[in-house]
C-alpha cells in the first residue's frame, strides 16, 4: 500500500502542479452495496486490487475485486475465506492481502498471495491476531501488523515469523511503512486512548512509544520523512524513523485514515470523504469533502483510486487524451501546423505518412486512433484505425482529423495536407523574393535561376533544376547573408526542402 519513490526537484514541481490539480476531480465508479465493505485498495502489475467484506446471514466474507482497466469496471473474486481483508499491498512481483476471522474470543489471521490478483493462496502468519496492514522493503521484506500487538515478517509473503510485542489486547497496530531499512507502524492503546508508534530497525527487535495524540490509523515513507494520520485532523511527520514527531494541520473537521505517497506527493484520504495532500508532510491543501468514508488509497495507470467504507470506489476523473500529430514528408518552411505541404518530385502521387503515435494519455488509458478526412461534398469518411496510416495523394488540398479515444474522452485534431509540385514550391519560393524588401539589383539574379528551375521542374529535367537550385543556394549565401539574414535563412530552409523531396 504504501511506496518508497525517489523524487527530484523536477518531479515536485510537476507533481504539485499536475497531480495536485488531479486531485481535485473525483468521480464514483462503483456504487454502494448494502452488504459490502471496502478498506483498502492498492495497484500492480497493471491490476487494481481492493478488499473488504461482505456481510449476510452466513457471516461475514472475505471480498476482494480487480480492476485492470483503470479502476472503471472491476470483477468480484471469490477467495472462500470467511473473515475481513484489512490490508492489501503489491511487491516483489504480488499481491499480498492480510485480514482476520474470529470465533468467540479466538482470532484469527489471515494472508493471501497472488501474482496475477485472480489466484489466491492462503498462507499462515503465525500469529494469533487479525492483521491490518502489511508492507514491503527491498532489503527487510514484508511486513505485516494487526491485533493485540501482533506483528509477523517475511522474505517472501509464503512463510512468516512471528515478531509480535507481548500480548497486550488493548494494542492495535493499524499501519506499517518501510523507508528500506526502518520499520515504523502506528496504532493506539485502547485502554488508554492515546496513539502508539512501534519502530524496528531490523524486523526482529521492536520498541514501542506513546504519543500524546489521538489514534493513529495509517503511516507512509517519502520525500526523507515518515508521515502518519489520524483521528481528530492529527497529522505526523518523523524524519529519523519514527523517533520524534511533529504535529500539523490541514483543516479538515475529521479523521484521516489512509495515506500513500507518489511521486513526490503523500495524499491522505478519511472521513467526511476527505482528500488532502503535501508535498512536505507539514502543509496541507485540501482537494476535497464528501460523504464517504475513505479506508484506502492508492495510485496507478495516471489515476488515484479511493475505496469507501459502504463499498463506494472512487477514482479521479478522466483525463482527455494528448494528440501529438505527425506529417511526413512535410516540407520544412512550407508547413506550419496545423497546415502540411508535402512536395511531390514528379507532380504525381505522393506517399504520405499519417502517424499519431506520440499522442498518450494522462491517465495511462488504452489509446484507440481514428483518422477522418472530409470528402469534396462536405461528408466525413474514416479511413484507418491505427496509430499510423499511409496515403498516396495526387496534387491537391486535403482535410484530415486524428480522434484519439481513451474510451471515454476523445481529442481530435484538425489538418490540412497540401500536395504540390516542385514547381510549384519554387514558385512560393519566387513570390517570397517578389515582395521582399531587396532591391531590383539584388532581385533579379536569384529570380532568375529560380525561373530556370521552375521551368526545368515543369518540363521534367530534375537534374538542370536542381543545378539552378545550387546557383541559388550560393547567391544568397554570398549576397543576402549579410544584407538581411532573416530572410537569406528562410530562402535557403525552403530551397533545401525543395531538395530534400528528390531523395
Amino acid at each position: 500500500m504504501k511506496a518508497l519513490v525517489g523524487v527530484t526537484v523536477v518531479n515536485l514541481l510537476f507533481a504539485v502542479m499536475g497531480l495536485g490539480a488531479q486531485l481535485d476531480q473525483w468521480e464514483v465508479v462503483s456504487f454502494p452495496s448494502r452488504y459490502l465493505t471496502l478498506l483498502d485498495v492498492t495497484y500492480g502489475a497493471g491490476t487494481f486490487v481492493a478488499v473488504g467484506e461482505s456481510s449476510s446471514l452466513n457471516g461475514v466474507q472475505a471480498e476482494v475485486f480487480i480492476s485492470s482497466d483503470n479502476a472503471a469496471h472491476w470483477t468480484r473474486q471469490s477467495p472462500d475465506v470467511r473473515g475481513t481483508l484489512f490490508g492489501v499491498t503489491y511487491a516483489a512481483g504480488g499481491f499480498v492481502v492480510v485480514g482476520g476471522d474470529s470465533l468467540g474470543n479466538d482470532y484469527f489471521n489471515i494472508i493471501l498471495t497472488s501474482r496475477d490478483g485472480t489466484n489466491w493462496t492462503r498462507r499462515n502468519a503465525n500469529v494469533a491476531n487479525h492483521l491490518f496492514d502489511v508492507s514491503y522493503g527491498s532489503s527487510s521484506g514484508f511486513v505485516a501488523v494487526g491485533l493485540r500487538g501482533a506483528i509477523a515478517t517475511s522474505d517472501d509473503g509464503v512463510v512468516w515469523s512471528d515478531r509480535s510485542l507481548p500480548l497486550d489486547p488493548a494494542l492495535l497496530i493499524h499501519g506499517i511503512a518501510i523507508d528500506g531499512v526502518n520499520r515504523v507502524a502506528v496504532g493506539h492503546d485502547a485502554a488508554l486512548y492515546h496513539a502508539i508508534v512501534v519502530t524496528s530497525a531490523d524486523g526482529i527487535q521492536w520498541s514501542r512509544r506513546n504519543l500524546a495524540t489521538s489514534r493513529l490509523w495509517d503511516v507512509s515513507y517519502g520525500n526523507g520523512r515518515f508521515v502518519a494520520v489520524g483521528e481528530n485532523d492529527t497529522l505526523l511527520q518523523s524524519t529519523d524513523a519514527g523517533v520524534t514527531w511533529s504535529r500539523s494541520v490541514s483543516g479538515v473537521n475529521g479523521h484521516h485514515l489512509a495515506i500513500t505517497f507518489h511521486d513526490g506527493i503523500f495524499v491522505a484520504v478519511g472521513y467526511p470523504g476527505s482528500v488532502i495532500s503535501s508535498v512536505d508532510g507539514a502543509n496541507w491543501q485540501v482537494h476535497r469533502r464528501g460523504p464517504e468514508s475513505l479506508h484506502g488509497i492508492a495510485y496507478g495507470r495516471g489515476r488515484y483510486v479511493a475505496v469507501d467504507y459502504d463499498g463506494r470506489i472512487l477514482r479521479t476523473r478522466n483525463m482527455p487524451p494528448v494528440v501529438v500529430l505527425e506529417v511526413s514528408p512535410a516540407a520544412e518552411y512550407f508547413s506550419l501546423a496545423p497546415r502540411y505541404v508535402v512536395i511531390s518530385p514528379n507532380a504525381e502521387d505522393v506517399t504520405v505518412n499519417l502517424s499519431g503515435a506520440g499522442s498518450y494519455d494522462p491517465d495511462a488509458d488504452f489509446l484507440s486512433f481514428h483518422w477522418l478526412r472530409r470528402e469534396a461534398d462536405g461528408s466525413i469518411t474514416e479511413f484507418a484505425q491505427s496509430q499510423e496510416t499511409l496515403l498516396g495523394l495526387p496534387l491537391g488540398r486535403y482535410d484530415f482529423t486524428l480522434r484519439v479515444s481513451d474510451g471515454i474522452d476523445d481529442s481530435d485534431d484538425s489538418f490540412e495536407v497540401r500536395v504540390i509540385s516542385a514547381s510549384q514550391a519554387v514558385g512560393i519560393v519566387i513570390a517570397l523574393v517578389e515582395e521582399s524588401p531587396l532591391s531590383t539589383s539584388e532581385k533579379q539574379p536569384l529570380l532568375k535561376m529560380l525561373r530556370s528551375a521552375q521551368r526545368a521542374f515543369d518540363i521534367g529535367a530534375i537534374e538542370s533544376g536542381l543545378h539552378h537550385l545550387a546557383r541559388a543556394d550560393k547567391t544568397i549565401d554570398a549576397r543576402l547573408m549579410i544584407r538581411d539574414p532573416d530572410l537569406a535563412q528562410s530562402l535557403l530552409v525552403a530551397l533545401n526542402a525543395i531538395r530534400n523531396s528528390f531523395q
